[in-house]
């Protein structure tokens, strides 16, 4: 999980975000906050190096990455490009509790070399 670059908000750098009510601006700080103490939880443990934990780990950093961008670009009035980002965030919430749970050796390895899941997302 990457330490530097994340998101820093804070009711400072909100303040010209036209049209944002002080307890919205007050919510994406503490959703910021939750994304950098779980980013600060997934560094601070030695997971095991198989494909599919190494996997997982390598969704939750694009999502966690995604989340961050959406926030910024929320701060920065562009919630068009935000709302673009959800689709990403939730599907990859799903594959990564796929590949942890469900998926059998074979649909992992399948996964990281060809990049494909058999199933439909509403299978999954």
């Amino acid at each position: 999980m990457r330490k530097q670059g994340r998101v820093k908000l804070t009711m400072a750098s909100t303040e010209n975000a036209d049209g944002m009510t002080e307890e919205l601006k007050r919510h994406l700080i503490s959703c910021e906050n939750a994304m950098h103490a779980a980013s600060q939880i997934l560094a601070g443990h030695d997971f095991p190096r198989d494909t599919r934990t190494l996997t997982v780990i390598g969704f939750i950093s694009v999502l966690i990455e995604h989340q961050e961008s959406i926030l910024l670009l929320i701060i920065h009035g562009n919630t068009g490009s935000a709302s673009a980002l959800v689709r990403p965030v939730v599907e990859g919430a799903y594959r990564a509790l796929w590949i942890n749970r469900a998926a059998t050796e074979a649909e992992v390895k399948r996964f990281n070399e060809a990049d494909d899941i058999d199933l439909s997302f509403a299978d999954i």
